[in-house]
């Protein structure tokens, strides 16, 4: 009955107070008061938090974009809206970055992705790392996923781990003919080996014209599965400027390349009038 009277000491950052309800004069409580913010301050990371708007129509938003990220040891925390003060995110073809503190879920295996609003939006792929875990996670919207509180238009949220740690560099040949070129093939990939499959985002650069006629291009994707030997290749194209390529170059940072001809000839275009919006190539 007497449990309230005794003596405890209150601990963080290497310091503890004694502390009792007959200890409660102004410096024991700002004392008290300070030791709690510098626990609260322990449990909690500094996340970078990149977010890609893909280039599809309409793919921005102006509608609030939370995240919340979820780690190997099975704890999550929702950081605060994805919104910095005097600036126009979510763009089209954008990269915004976005830092926030939160709790420290330990490695970041998973994130959501939610929409606050009806404004849909598409997004590329994300990626996060805090300062006790620097190596940074990329997770692809490999389903196109839209995101809208309208159900017409997409859902409220999507769940995305990462595939694996393997980064892969694809590289494309497109051919000299007159019309080869493509401004807007919007394409997407995924690899097969011996192991399993894995899916790219959009192939794409920032700033960068690629699949210009005669080019030779190189991506980088970070964060894929391990697939092991590459023995199959399927393309998906989402954009209608009909794109003609001669091979394309799958190489693992781990393992030996693999090279796809493009043996029959084709364009690749979302529109059927023009090519075909699917092609897979095997070895």
């Amino acid at each position: 009955k007497q449990w309230y009277q005794r003596r405890v000491a209150i601990t963080a950052g290497g310091s503890s107070i004694p502390f009792s309800p007959h200890s409660r004069t102004p410096s024991t409580m700002l004392a008290l008061t300070t030791l709690l913010v510098q626990l609260a301050c322990a449990s909690s990371v500094k996340y970078i938090i990149n977010v890609k708007t893909a280039d599809l129509t309409d793919s921005g938003t102006d509608s609030d974009i939370y995240i919340k990220i979820k780690g190997t040891n099975g704890q999550s925390v929702w950081a605060s809206v994805l919104a910095e003060d005097g600036r126009n995110d979510f763009d089209s073809r954008t990269v915004d970055d976005f830092i926030r503190n939160a709790a420290d879920v330990g490695e970041i295996a998973c994130i959501t992705m939610e929409t606050g609003g009806s404004d849909a939006f598409l997004f590329d792929w994300v990626s996060v790392y805090s300062h006790t875990h620097s190596t940074n996670r990329y997770f692809y919207n490999t389903g196109n996923t839209w995101l809208s509180r309208d159900s017409d238009e997409g859902h409220r949220s999507v769940e995305l781990c990462e595939q694996g740690q393997t980064k892969y560099y694809i590289s494309m040949q497109t051919s000299t003919r007159s019309d080869a070129g493509s401004d807007n093939i919007y394409l997407k990939m995924r690899i097969t080996g011996d192991q399993g499959q894995t899916i790219t985002g959009f192939v794409d650069k920032i700033d960068y014209d690629e699949f210009e006629k005669g080019r030779y291009d190189t991506f980088a994707f970070r964060s894929l599965k391990d697939v092991g030997v590459v023995n199959c290749l399927e393309l998906f194209a989402y954009g209608s400027d009909a794109w003609h390529f001669d091979f394309v170059t799958v190489q693992p940072d781990n393992g030996k390349a693999a090279i796809f001809m493009n043996t029959s000839g084709r364009y690749m275009s979302y529109d059927s009038g023009e090519g075909l919006s699917y092609m897979k190539m095997c070895n």
